[in-house]
């Protein structure tokens, strides 16, 4: 281990990514797992129990490819849980934290960023 590490492990996954990084959090045991717009989470969302580590999950209410049946199932699912946060962002849609994408918007960006950092920072 590096001398600048602290021993833990955190995943990060945006679109596909973000289902990944659940994934890391439900069946790997990551310290910290953040997605951003992840696509296709509610059908492990039995699967929950299992994550000892912090969940984010970030949603642009406009989004056009993760449809808001499946947003309003994960946050339903996932409520009450005292180490899972979900996060609605009205105003933004897919792709909201990529400054490349047309669908990019800088204001949800910036407090997905520093929701994720703090949650980062907390473990």
């Amino acid at each position: 281990m590096r001398p600048s590490s602290h021993g833990k492990v955190a995943a990060i996954g945006f679109c596909g990514g973000g289902r990944f990084a659940y994934l890391a959090a439900v069946r790997c045991g990551v310290d910290a797992a953040a997605s951003l717009y992840g696509l296709g989470i509610s059908v492990h969302l039995g699967e929950i129990g299992n994550a000892r580590g912090l969940v984010q999950l970030h949603y642009g209410l406009k989004d056009q490819h993760v449809p808001r049946d499946e947003i309003d199932k994960v946050a339903d699912g996932l409520r009450g849980r005292p180490n899972v946060e979900v996060f609605l962002y009205p105003e933004a849609g897919h792709s909201f934290a990529n400054p490349v994408r047309p669908t990019y918007d800088p204001a949800a960006a910036k407090l997905a960023a520093e929701r994720i950092e703090a949650m980062f920072k907390a473990i």
